[in-house]
């Protein structure tokens, strides 16, 4: 896949992840159930997991394309990880 194709693509994601979603996620990472989350930070939280999710699935689409395979699987995913680790510490 192009970059440039790529990122059309990319941009034309309609879907999100829940708020709630994202809160209940971070939550279980809290040591103290007291722990407050300003909304503002919840929502700029959101879209970097977002963004997380949707570079994953695309380097997993060109990994499969590479693959020869017509349909990503675990083994694309986990082909694409180290390098997405690190591209987003």
């Amino acid at each position: 896949m192009e970059p440039a194709a790529a990122e059309k693509l990319a941009t034309t994601v309609k879907s999100k992840i829940r708020l709630e979603t994202t809160r209940e996620i971070l939550k279980m990472s809290f040591k103290d159930a007291k722990t407050k989350l300003p909304e503002e930070s919840l929502i700029l939280i959101n879209e970097v997991l977002r963004s997380l999710v949707l570079e994953a699935a695309l380097r997993a689409a060109k990994q499969t394309m590479r693959d020869h395979r017509t349909a990503v699987e675990l083994e694309q995913i986990e082909k694409i990880l180290p390098q997405l680790m690190l591209d987003f510490p």
